[in-house]
């Protein structure tokens, strides 16, 4: 029935500013751009910045998407040159040889998690 993930949906004060902060960590560009919605195509995967509301607060509470990463530390270390914090972690996932996850915080107050091999 269900088969993978298709949009995450981060909900923001900052739509733009956040769609911008994301696409240089990601690496792809902006696919949409509006004043109250934007969205990042990385792979088969939609990250959409929608302007938070009375329903869907922008909140560092709630789901938080956990990306798999390529080289768990050289991601750590480009989200916090491009201004991000550290806001859980990081981890060693001791059922596991070299993985590490962590939430980053990125200056517009949104939570990303990442996930690999140090």
């Amino acid at each position: 029935m269900f088969k993978n993930i298709k949009a995450v949906f981060i909900f923001t004060d900052r739509p733009v500013e956040s769609a911008l902060w994301c696409s240089q960590l990601f690496g792809p560009s902006i696919k949409i751009k509006e004043d109250n919605f934007c969205l990042i195509q990385i792979g088969d995967i939609e990250l959409c910045f929608h302007l938070a509301d009375s329903k869907s607060p922008q909140s560092t509470g709630g789901s938080v998407s956990y990306w798999n990463v390529t080289n768990f530390q050289n991601t750590l270390n480009k989200a916090i040159s491009l201004g991000a914090k550290i806001y859980r972690g990081p981890l060693k996932i001791e059922e596991e040889d070299n993985r590490w996850i962590a939430q980053i915080k990125d200056p517009n107050g949104n939570i990303i998690g990442i996930d690999g091999p140090k």
